[in-house]
């Protein structure tokens, strides 16, 4: 008699339990090991493919779920940091057995949760400089943008760069910044003027507060 694993492989692998993480390759301790190959060799992805992207494909079952958690966990066991969204909530919830005995630090946002977890982009930390805060933010912009430098348009720049230091210096949010553009910001602007010990942020913003006002 034909056994159900023989009739119905696709469901006998997802019913089954997941397989054990295989070991990292000995000759790549960068790689991440993704299985064997048909001689027994672990199959592995060293660190510098992995930074130049990867791209898994497969079908309904054929195990991309249990790769991806894999890959993940090899990479977070390698010393490498990584951000993972799962819209689903399975995937993460592999990855984090897969890692129940790690000492690294996993910070969990569940989005579905009664009670969300606040995350400021702008938020100063101990002995941070605001500006460098600030430059990754613009580059960020700038990546977000596909290039677009801001060298066309100082004029973007400047405001931008005094409205996020004021922002980092004085304990606001992006929010707060999308209000300080508008023509309306309920006395903000002021507020940051009046607080602010950066001169050329002052400076900037009360351009931008008579722009503001006489138009």
């Amino acid at each position: 008699m034909t056994s159900l694993a023989a009739k119905f492989p696709a469901l006998h692998r997802r019913l089954a339990p997941p397989a054990p993480m295989p070991a990292a390759a000995p000759c790549d301790p960068s790689g991440v090991v993704l299985g064997r190959d048909e001689a027994g060799e672990p199959l592995s992805i060293p660190l510098q493919s992995r930074l130049e992207h990867v791209f898994m494909l497969g079908s309904s079952g054929a195990g991309k779920s249990s790769g991806l958690a894999h890959y993940f966990a090899q990479s977070v066991r390698l010393g490498e940091g990584g951000l993972l969204l799962d819209p689903h909530g399975s995937l993460a919830a592999d990855v984090l057995y897969l890692l129940r005995n790690t000492e690294r630090t996993i910070h969990v946002i569940d989005l579905g949760a009664s009670a969300l977890v606040g995350f400021n982009p702008l938020e100063l930390l101990d002995d941070f400089d605001p500006s460098a805060i600030v430059g990754m933010i613009l580059n960020a912009f700038n990546v977000a943008w596909d290039g677009e430098s801001f060298s066309d348009k100082p004029s973007i720049e400047r405001v931008l760069r005094a409205i996020l230091y004021v922002c980092v210096e004085l304990g606001l949010t992006f929010l707060d910044a999308m209000d300080m553009l508008e023509r309306d910001d309920n006395g903000l602007r002021q507020y940051a003027i009046a607080h602010t010990q950066n001169e050329i942020s002052r400076r900037d913003l009360i351009r931008l507060e008579d722009l503001a006002r006489h138009g």
